[in-house]
């Protein structure tokens, strides 16, 4: 009688996936920016995504998002890698912080690129998410999440309208490969890429 084998067989490493993103980085005064919005909407009505000190994030806009296998991440930070040498660094804006209306939860900031980095990072998106699956809600429309909030959107709307409080201008001189969490969490980085001439 022939044996039957009663444990599985190992999963080859190349088929082993993780959640993944690349970003653009918001660093310096915006990321300051960001960290104290996200710390006052925390503070009255928490926050799935934390940004500072003690928190699961850090501040960013996504390029692409999704789960991808070890060979795929390879060809995703490669094209990463191929596509910073000849982007330079560039200025990136932020409209007013509002409460989105698809699902209520995003509190975001629209972004605003220059038009020709608006079509590279369009490029460089759809030339990414060839190689994952699982996708996240990444779009044409670039966006910076502030917070991730499940209820009180209507007390969550009222505090953005009485806060003064702008998201500065921030000069991107970095794009990230990172480890992705829930809702879109940047966690541990996997590669830094800096712009050339930044």
């Amino acid at each position: 009688m022939m044996e039957i084998a009663s444990r599985k067989e190992a999963t080859p490493l190349s088929e082993l996936s993780q959640k993944m993103g690349v970003s653009f980085a918001v660093e310096g005064t915006a990321a300051d920016d960001v960290v104290q919005l996200n710390t006052t909407i925390a503070g009255s009505f928490g926050s799935q995504v934390r940004f500072g000190q003690d928190g699961n994030s850090r501040p960013h806009v996504t390029v692409a998002l999704g789960e991808v296998g070890q060979n795929a991440l390879a060809h995703a930070i490669a094209l990463v890698e191929r596509s910073t040498r000849t982007a330079e660094p560039f200025l990136m804006t932020f409209g007013p912080v509002a409460r989105e209306s698809v699902t209520g939860r995003y509190v975001l900031a629209d972004v605003y690129l220059p038009e020709p980095i608006r079509q590279w990072r369009s490029a460089l998106h759809t030339r990414i998410t060839d190689h994952l699956s699982g996708l996240g809600r990444t779009t044409d429309e670039p966006h910076l999440t502030v917070a991730v909030v499940e209820e009180h959107g209507t007390a969550v709307d009222e505090l953005l309208a009485r806060t003064d409080q702008r998201i500065a201008g921030c000069r991107v001189t970095h794009i990230d490969v990172a480890q992705a969490g829930p809702r879109g969490a940047k966690g541990t980085i996997i590669r830094r890429f800096t712009l050339r001439d930044a």
